[in-house]
């Protein structure tokens, strides 16, 4: 696997990808299915097929990572919130924006339940959810989502840092969507 994380660092995403595929060949020889390091082989796979533009594999991959991470880790784990927070973003891609919700719905009240509010990876689910909900026309509520996601940026990073300089950026997308020219620029000026 670490060749492969090699490999796509240098911008060889085949490369990559064969190594991630020999990497969960290899899991499932010596491991078998139902083992955390087969699920994490699993949603790597997926990764890479969904950087090579292969949504639908990588949608496969990610959902077969979710079911061994729900069996062996079980429903309250960072790392199934992490399979929940990647189908979100398979679901959206493919246009299933319902589901794509649902995911991104589960994935917070996890990481809320073990990580808390003020955690980075809480804050990327606000994020996500914000995105989520614009994709479904309901602005009002992504922008909710991406407030909180820019406080919990602010109190953990600062106001400079690049993850609360991008969900500034989300935000103001979100005001620009609601016809809020004004607080769609403050949000740009923060960042500049």
């Amino acid at each position: 696997l670490h060749c492969g994380i090699s490999y796509n660092r240098l911008g060889n995403k085949e490369e990559a990808f064969k190594m991630a595929k020999r990497s969960l060949e290899i899991k499932l020889q010596v491991l078998g299915e139902n083992h955390a390091h087969t699920a994490n082989s699993h949603f790597n796979l997926g990764i890479y097929y969904s950087a090579l533009g292969n949504k639908e594999e990588a949608m496969k991959h990610g959902q077969k990572g979710l079911q061994i991470r729900q069996k062996v880790l079980g429903e309250n784990h960072v790392d199934t919130a992490r399979s929940y927070f990647n189908l979100a973003n398979y679901y959206g891609e493919l246009g299933n924006k319902e589901e794509a919700l649902n995911c991104d719905q589960k994935a917070l009240q996890i990481r809320l339940n073990l990580l808390g509010e003020y955690h980075e990876d809480t804050a990327s689910s606000y994020n996500n959810l914000g995105s989520t909900y614009s994709a479904l026309g309901n602005y009002e509520e992504a922008l909710n989502y991406n407030q909180m996601a820019v406080q919990i940026g602010r109190k953990l990073f600062g106001d400079k840092h690049s993850k609360t300089a991008f969900y500034l950026k989300n935000m103001a997308i979100k005001y620009r969507k609601l016809g809020k020219a004004e607080e769609a620029k403050k949000c740009n000026q923060e960042v500049e």
